[in-house]
């Protein structure tokens, strides 16, 4: 899951670099959501079988206080990325440039906290 997350993280990437925000939102949600199934898998054995990340974040309270406190203080822009799991493939939502990048950041972010608490 985790070498899928990445995958998923270059693609946003490159969405971003070509001017596609919603893709590149839309696809650092996936990556978002294998990471922390990976994280989940790793640190608990399980993770819940849904596509929500405030879902799948919420057992962050087992997880250790370094990513409960990622968590709390990133939980804005997990709502936002959450939303392009639907908003940017079936609605007509779009994602601004400055919400892309920031989505990015986030999921750098992310990666740090993953590698402080599994290795």
């Amino acid at each position: 899951m985790k070498r899928r997350a990445r995958l998923f993280f270059e693609e946003a990437e490159e969405a971003y670099a070509k001017g596609r925000f919603d893709f590149a939102v839309s696809f650092v949600e996936q990556a978002m959501q294998l990471l922390i199934k990976y994280l989940l898998a790793k640190l608990v054995g399980d993770y819940p079988k849904t596509h929500k990340l405030s879902l799948l974040s919420d057992p962050s309270r087992v997880m250790g206080e370094r990513i409960e406190r990622f968590v709390r203080e990133n939980e804005r822009m997990l709502s936002i990325v959450e939303l392009a799991c639907t908003g940017a493939r079936y609605l007509d939502y779009s994602y601004s440039e400055t919400i892309a990048r920031d989505s990015l950041e986030h999921f750098r972010g992310s990666l740090e906290v993953v590698k402080c608490e599994v290795n």
